[in-house]
């Protein structure tokens, strides 16, 4: 009996496995269609709208306000916005006694006028029907490390 009880756990982490995969490539499609937004507002220099793909758990640390003039900052540093080109991406769901929580990073190569930077976006929601917003934001550029002229 042992075993049979054994194949059925492994066919219920089998089938928990296979539908949280249906999700990630929707949770992807919408964290890059928010990505696409916000590279949208950097090329227009569209600070408030770039701030407003934020969720606003990302402003519990940084003020709206500053993190809009930090993208300013960014944008003198880096130069002008060129394009992006996807590199990588993953998906997770995380169930825990507060409930579960579906997490999307993206990982985009940023052309600027002045080099690249590796940006890497992270996202929290289904993607079902909902737009999802930014709750994470690294930016890493050699051109960072540049002293300013």
């Amino acid at each position: 009996m042992g075993s049979r009880r054994d194949l059925l756990s492994v066919m219920g982490v089998l089938i928990s496995f296979a539908v949280s995969g249906c999700g990630a490539g929707a949770r992807k499609q919408a964290a890059e269609a928010t990505a696409g937004k916000y590279f949208q507002a950097l090329s227009q220099k569209d600070w408030d709208m770039a701030v407003s793909m934020y969720a606003p758990d990302f402003f519990q640390k940084m003020p709206k306000e500053k993190w809009r003039e930090s993208l300013a900052s960014l944008a003198e540093k880096l130069g002008e916005y060129q394009g992006h080109r996807l590199q990588g991406w993953s998906s997770q769901s995380h169930v825990g006694t507060g409930g579960s929580r579906q997490v999307t990073v993206l990982t985009y190569q940023v052309q600027y006028a002045k080099g690249e930077a590796t940006e890497v976006l992270t996202f929290f929601g289904t993607g079902d029907g909902e737009e999802l917003k930014i709750v994470g934001h690294q930016i890493n550029s050699p051109l960072l490390l540049a002293p300013s002229k």
